[in-house]
């Protein structure tokens, strides 16, 4: 991933707009915003970087955290019983008490994890995907 400063994507973005005919200026700030950001710059370069682009990083940021947080982590150790990504068992270990509630007999599936990886680590990866 290429790191650019805000400059860059500001000249970058005002090129495209000088193509589309569009003049690249700061709009007409309220004095008084409730709902949203309106934060006075004297160019648009500040304006926009402190009005859109850091506004869209934090909302990109939050997403991201909330998609791929701690109950999501916990759950793709499971996919540690894909042979092909067979991991220990104290890595499943955490997804199998996370969902013990919802099994038979918890205890069951760690004999049942150390008989499939004896199996699987008697064959070669041919076989595991």
């Amino acid at each position: 991933m290429q790191k650019r400063s805000s400059p860059e994507l500001f000249d970058k973005s005002k090129q495209i707009a000088t193509d589309f005919d569009i003049a690249m200026s700061c709009p007409r700030v309220a004095l008084l915003s409730r709902y949203r950001s309106n934060i006075r710059q004297d160019n648009p370069c500040d304006f926009y970087r402190t009005n859109v682009y850091i506004p869209l990083l934090d909302v990109i940021i939050t997403d991201i955290s909330d998609r791929f947080g701690p109950h999501q982590h916990q759950t793709f150790a499971l996919a540690g019983l894909i042979p092909a990504q067979l991991a220990q068992w104290t890595q499943i270990r955490v997804a199998v008490d996370k969902y013990a509630a919802y099994l038979d007999t918890p205890a069951v599936v760690e004999g049942e994890f150390s008989l499939w990886e004896k199996k699987w680590a008697n064959s070669d990866d041919t076989d595991r995907m």
